[in-house]
């Protein structure tokens, strides 16, 4: 699963969700399924014109992301 974001006039990040061959507007819902049925990031795609700082706090939310589907994964196994 790939992400790529993007930035508009305003500077604000949008983000594209790819699945498969598949790219679509991000939801979380669909992301939260993919890490579910085992896929994983790729190395996402960013703008030029994104600074180190905000790829480093992408990477951490992501981390983390892929930690609590993990652990929530392992709960429920154990229950």
């Amino acid at each position: 699963m790939k992400l790529i974001f993007s930035r508009d006039e305003e500077k604000n990040l949008s983000l594209k969700l790819v699945r498969g061959t598949i790219t679509e507007d991000f939801s979380y819902v669909n992301m939260i399924k993919e890490l579910i049925d085992g896929k994983s990031f790729e190395d996402p795609v960013y703008p030029d014109n994104i600074t180190e700082e905000e790829k480093a706090r992408i990477s951490i939310m992501l981390d983390k992301i892929n930690d609590a589907v993990s652990k929530g994964q392992s709960t429920a196994k154990n229950e």
